[in-house]
């Protein structure tokens, strides 16, 4: 039976419960709870993105952003990973058949990885050798394969090494405060034989690389909001306050109101973003240098909005919004982790973009 964009947005829907009920556990291994990695692959949705012949489905962008937000809802981590591995399902499809159907062999497999360079790529006989350390390597606790990005000799652009898992070391060494539960361990490869076919130039990636992290952002968001609301119970006040319903209140208006508010704008920027990136798909364009700027301007802002959102709901906490055993204060540090990658520095993506508006030129 083939499964529908619905019945994938329906499925990640259905595992929230799950996923939030494993959230804290999935911080404290440093891994996605083993359990949400079960569901997730019962529901074909980890197959997204792997071709119909190898056992998987190619949806549209809107789906997968609808995915990965309803996950999100649930659980940061979870759906973090979850964007990773599409991710690198579709890289995959980028490289040879030959290629792929060893990925692929035992039907869609789990390929970690990062988009930073970790070490240099030698030409050897048939093909090349790649040794280094790559940080920020998620999903390599259960990945079968990883995708490596290395630096060609003589100052070329980077490329995919796409090398077995069993060929690195994995290190310990995700200890953060947030996102904890992604398991983006460093790992390293020492003389690493890569053929020829294994590797692609970066130029190559797939547009829908663009916005993967987008919909996670949003997701945590709208469960911040979600979980405020189902905690206002009927005559619960505000402390230190004369308001005795905080449900009733003009401040608890206000402040769901901005929240909701950015939630929806940065909702309606990325269907815009979805609709454009499987434009470029489908037709095979390329993103100008100048859309590149915008896009990237846009994708700041959607983390601006969607952190303002969650930290609008963690102040309405109060003082108990610090407990470990209220989903909130997690929420608050994975958002606030998010938008501490490079590509979600708002001040610099917004300065990019208006030298390119006012036309200045180094």
């Amino acid at each position: 039976m083939t499964v529908t964009g619905r019945d994938y947005v329906a499925a990640a829907a259905g595992l929230v419960p799950l996923l939030r009920q494993n959230a804290a556990e999935t911080e404290r291994r440093g891994w996605v709870a083993d359990e949400n990695l079960a569901a997730l692959d019962a529901e074909g949705i980890l197959s997204i993105g792997v071709p119909q012949g190898f056992g998987g489905s190619i949806v549209g962008q809107r789906v997968i952003c609808n995915v990965l937000e309803e996950l999100a809802r649930g659980c940061g981590s979870t759906a973090w990973v979850t964007a990773i591995y599409l991710g690198m399902n579709s890289i995959v499809c980028a490289f040879p058949e030959e290629v792929q159907k060893v990925v692929f062999a035992r039907g869609p497999a789990k390929v970690s990885g990062a988009v930073t360079v970790g070490g240099p790529i030698v030409t050897a006989e048939g093909g090349y050798r790649v040794s280094g350390q790559w940080a920020f390597h998620t999903g390599c606790p259960a990945a079968e394969w990883s995708m490596l990005l290395a630096k060609p000799e003589e100052g070329a652009a980077p490329v995919f090494a796409l090398v077995p898992m069993a060929e690195l070391e994995i290190l310990d060494d995700w200890d953060v405060y947030g996102m904890a539960g992604t398991g983006s361990n460093s790992v390293r490869g020492t003389d690493v034989f890569v053929p020829q076919p294994w590797v692609l130039p970066v130029t190559a990636v797939p547009a829908d690389l663009q916005i993967s992290s987008l919909p996670v952002l949003i997701g945590m968001a709208r469960g911040a909001i979600e979980l405020f609301v189902e905690s206002l119970l009927p005559g619960k006040g505000i402390s230190f306050s004369r308001y005795a319903d905080k449900r009733g209140t003009w401040i608890t208006h206000l402040q769901t109101g901005e929240a909701q508010l950015r939630v929806d704008t940065a909702q309606l920027i990325l269907r815009e973003l979805a609709d454009l990136v499987q434009e470029r798909i489908e037709t095979g364009a390329k993103f100008s240098p100048a859309e590149q700027v915008r896009l990237r301007a846009f994708k700041a802002h959607i983390a601006r909005l969607s952190r303002e959102a969650v930290e609008l709901i963690h102040t309405q906490g109060g003082a108990s919004s610090i407990y470990h055993h209220l989903p909130i204060q997690r929420i608050f540090r994975d958002i606030e982790a998010i938008s501490l990658h490079g590509l979600n520095n708002m001040p610099l993506m917004a300065s990019e973009y208006g030298r390119l508006i006012v036309g200045h030129e180094d």
